[in-house]
């Protein structure tokens, strides 16, 4: 899984939560050492991205199975509200003697963290009681108390954390006068089609941009063609603070997620999609 801004998910491979794996990620410690088998177990770090391989955890956005698996250990546990429903059926998964395979050779887009800021307290809480659930629910009989004081203290130690960064962060934004952009050119990768809707849909939401549409720029070949792609590339580069929109229907979603991931299209990237009323990004 990539975010909207290209980058990889680390959800996509996770291990078991034990209590000092847990701890660690709660504290900080799994950022700070992102490759530690020691400290990066639960996002398992130091395993290739790149490279198919038997792991604990799937995540939920992005899980397939046999139907009969299914029907033989259940769906998602409604009890989780917003995180570890994935953990919990992955763990049912493997009692039932089954195995989980991380699989590197193909990607999705996955607009995560929109419903709780990264690192707020908020996830944090959120975070300690899908734990919570699921510890109650399989470690009843394996120091549950234990495990829950260990996450307790991970989430008192966190939240005071986010808070202290938050504050900081106002304090300097304060001192510098930092104030948002609030102008950018966009460059709408479509059809002429597209580029109108897509327009259209921009000036309705009274988003102060600077619209700058050029699909003659793009020539008549094959858009997913490396030729096509350099010339939106270099379309890119003739804008300060530019942004892009890309459309499927002119671009596969094979190429969109290309684009995305592509390092140097250093640009914020926006998506439309053949018939939708939306034009959708990352927050990130």
């Amino acid at each position: 899984m990539i975010d909207g801004s290209g980058r990889f998910l680390k959800e996509s491979k996770r291990a078991f939560p034990s209590p000092m794996t847990s701890l660690y990620k709660l504290s900080g410690l799994a950022n700070l050492f992102p490759k530690s088998k020691i400290f990066s177990k639960y996002h398992l770090g130091f395993l290739d991205e790149n490279v198919n391989h038997e792991i604990d955890v799937l995540a939920g956005a992005f899980m397939m199975m046999p139907e009969k698996i299914t029907d033989s250990v259940g769906g998602f546990d409604e009890d989780f509200f917003m995180y570890g429903e994935d953990i919990d059926m992955s763990y049912r998964i493997q009692k039932a003697g089954y195995k989980n395979f991380y699989f590197a050779e193909t990607t999705i887009l996955h607009f995560k963290g929109e419903s709780t800021k990264k690192g707020s307290l908020n996830y944090v809480r959120l975070f300690y009681k899908a734990m919570s659930v699921f510890v109650k629910k399989h470690y009843a009989n394996a120091g549950a108390g234990f495990y829950n004081f260990f996450l307790q203290a991970a989430i008192v130690f966190r939240g005071s954390l986010s808070a202290i960064l938050k504050i900081a962060s106002s304090a300097k934004n304060s001192i510098t006068g930092k104030k948002m952009k609030q102008e950018n050119t966009i460059v709408i990768a479509g059809t002429t089609a597209q580029c109108n809707e897509v327009i259209e849909l921009l000036t309705a939401n009274k988003l102060r941009k600077i619209i700058c549409c050029k699909p003659e720029q793009f020539g008549n070949g094959d858009p997913s063609s490396t030729e096509i792609l350099n010339k939106l590339k270099e379309i890119t580069t003739l804008y300060a603070d530019c942004e892009i929109v890309l459309c499927e229907g002119f671009y596969s979603f094979k190429t969109i997620i290309n684009v995305t991931e592509n390092p140097s299209f250093d640009v914020r990237k926006q998506f439309y999609f053949s018939g939708a009323a939306s034009v959708i990004s990352s927050l990130a």
